[in-house]
Order: structure tokens, then C-alpha cells, then sequence
């Protein structure tokens, strides 16, 4: 089995003050498992390819996932090429269709991502992001349009504003998910720190640690904001490097928090570091098999790696599981 990288993140999807699990059955599994939605991007395509809702726990202890293949297709293309011969270069157009993909188990209850790159160039994290944002959003059009139609069928007077303020507009966000050891690493390429920026997005269901963010959470939802920046700067000598360090795995092991560092290195070059430059990376073989094969494997390095408290488990009520557990019963 060939090796590979997997990483970790927190898959926050709201709805208003809702969440994922609110709009599971009508609106997020169909945009996972809809097999005819692609989103297509400067000559590139973005699809979900055998895709399912898997139980990738035990039957005494369930845990729901969906999980599969997240597929990026384009044509590689050559204009020229290096003669080792003649030292020269020669005119040789060529083109090559190729569709690198990535490997995802998202847990819906838990709201945890584990993305695990198939092969090299697989698609990155924020592209997964965009995609499954166009797909969710797309679902929820047809979803209010849909809802507006019947409450108007039924002799209801309801406008648009209305429907739209009872289900609000979806918002994702895939954050990757931090660690101590990588964040150490990264800081220490530092020669001087001289800002340090946190947004504080807005939070699923779980409770986080962290004081301060507990406050700026507060002052968040008073505002109706999505999210709020704290920004720390300093001159002559910098910042405090080894509490910048501390503080930076301690606000992004929940997966809430993202954070960019700006600095310069030991040649005084500008150096800038966030969540993916110090996130959770593994190396892992996955077995050459089928989506539930290959999404138990993922959880089980998942469960490694929160028995080691090298990742945060995310949280869900006893509710949320039964609730994931009811919609997901017509899918397996």
C-alpha cells in the first residue's frame, strides 16, 4: 500500500444560529451524495465520487460519517520541451486529461474532517471547501424555493424575506485543525514575530476551552457577526515567540480559531504562517479497497490521534447523535 498524507479539520456549517445537523437530510447529505453536481472552475471540474453515509464505529458504539472520493479534472498541458541533445528548448504541444482526488471522512455529528490526499496534486482543503459550499448552497436555493411555493399553496401569504429569515443562507468553513509539536516547529522559524492575527469563527455545537474566545464568541453573536478578528502587533524586538506558540496550539486545537503569523526569518526575508502551514499532518497507508474500507481506516488513525491528544475529538450532545442517527438510517 502507497503512503500518504492525511490532515484534520473542523467542518463548521451553519444556518443562522442552526446547524449542520438542523438541515442534514434536505440540504447537506443531498450535496454530498448527488452524483450530477460538479462546480467547474477556470477549466477545471470539482465532483464527489462514490460517495455514502457510513458507520465507520461498531454496532454497540455507532458513528456516523459520509464519506468518498472529492475529484479534481483538467487537462495538463505542454508548450515546450528541454532537448538534452541539442542543450535547447523545442516547440512540443501535448495535452493530457488527469483527475488527481482526495479521500473524505467527515463526521457528522462531531463535525470532524479527515482528509487524506489519494494521490500528488490531490485538491486542497479550501477547494473541497468551496465545492461543497456551491453544492450546499445550491440545495438550500431549491429548499426555499420549494418551501416558499408550498406556504403560498397553501393559501399563506409569505414573502421571500420571510422564508429567507426561516432558513438562512448556509456558511461553511473548513479549518484545519493545528498542532503543538508542528506549531513549535514553525514558530521557531522565526528570527522576529512582529504580528499575530486570530479570527474567531462561529462555533457548531461545541463548548470551547478557551476564556477568551468563550468572550469574543459572546460579543460575536450580540453583533450577528460570522466571525471577529483579534490582532496583536509589536515592534522593536517582537513578539514573545514561545507564548505566541503556546497560544496558537492552544486556540486551533478545537478547530474554531484560525491564525496567521507575519515575521521575518534568519535573512531577515518576510515569513507568514497559518493554520495549514502548522496543521495536523500524518503519514498513513490506506488500504486499496472500497468507501467504508477506506473510511474506517481514517477513523481509526482519528482515534489514535485523539487518544494521543494530538487532535481535539470535537463534541456532540446526546440529541445531535440520536437526531444523525435517525436521518441517516435511510442511507445505509
Amino acid at each position: 500500500m502507497r503512503k500518504h498524507t492525511a490532515s484534520f479539520a473542523n467542518f463548521i456549517c451553519k444556518f443562522g444560529e442552526r446547524n449542520l445537523v438542523d438541515y442534514l437530510e434536505p440540504i447537506v447529505l443531498p450535496a454530498f451524495t448527488d452524483a450530477e453536481l460538479a462546480r467547474e472552475y477556470s477549466g477545471t471540474r470539482y465532483f464527489f465520487l462514490e460517495t455514502r453515509v457510513v458507520n465507520v464505529g461498531s454496532a454497540q458504539e455507532p458513528s456516523y460519517a459520509v464519506a468518498g472520493k472529492f475529484v479534481k479534472e483538467y487537462s495538463l498541458k505542454r508548450e515546450q520541451i528541454f532537448d538534452d541533445r541539442t542543450n535547447t528548448l523545442k516547440p512540443d504541444e501535448q495535452q493530457m486529461e488527469t483527475a488527481p482526488s482526495a479521500f473524505f471522512m467527515l463526521l457528522l455529528a462531531e463535525h470532524r474532517l479527515v482528509y487524506f490526499a489519494e494521490t500528488q496534486s490531490a485538491p486542497s482543503l479550501k477547494a473541497f471547501q468551496a465545492t461543497i459550499t456551491r453544492f450546499v448552497v445550491g440545495k438550500w436555493k431549491a429548499y426555499v424555493n420549494k418551501a416558499y411555493q408550498e406556504r403560498n399553496r397553501n393559501g399563506e401569504t409569505a414573502t421571500w424575506d420571510e422564508i429567507y429569515e426561516e432558513h438562512p443562507t448556509p456558511r461553511i468553513n473548513v479549518v484545519p485543525i493545528a498542532g503543538r509539536e508542528e506549531t513549535s516547529k514553525f514558530v521557531k522559524r522565526f528570527d522576529k514575530l512582529s504580528r499575530f492575527e486570530i479570527t474567531v469563527h462561529e462555533r457548531n455545537e461545541e463548548v470551547d476551552a478557551a476564556e477568551m474566545v468563550e468572550s469574543i464568541n459572546g460579543h460575536n453573536k450580540d453583533l450577528g457577526g460570522n466571525h471577529t478578528k483579534v490582532v496583536t502587533t509589536a515592534g522593536g524586538e517582537g513578539l514573545d515567540k514561545a507564548a505566541a506558540a503556546k497560544k496558537v496550539a492552544v486556540l486551533t486545537h478545537a478547530g474554531n480559531q484560525s491564525v496567521k503569523l507575519v515575521g521575518v526569518d534568519s535573512d531577515g526575508a518576510r515569513l507568514t504562517g497559518e493554520n495549514n502551514d502548522f496543521s495536523v499532518v500524518v503519514e498513513m497507508e490506506i488500504p486499496l479497497a472500497q468507501t467504508v474500507e477506506k473510511a474506517k481506516a481514517l477513523f481509526k488513525k482519528f482515534k489514535e490521534l485523539v487518544a494521543s491528544k494530538t487532535v481535539a475529538a470535537g463534541s456532540a450532545t446526546a440529541a445531535v447523535r440520536a437526531k444523525v442517527a435517525q436521518i441517516v438510517s435511510a442511507y445505509i
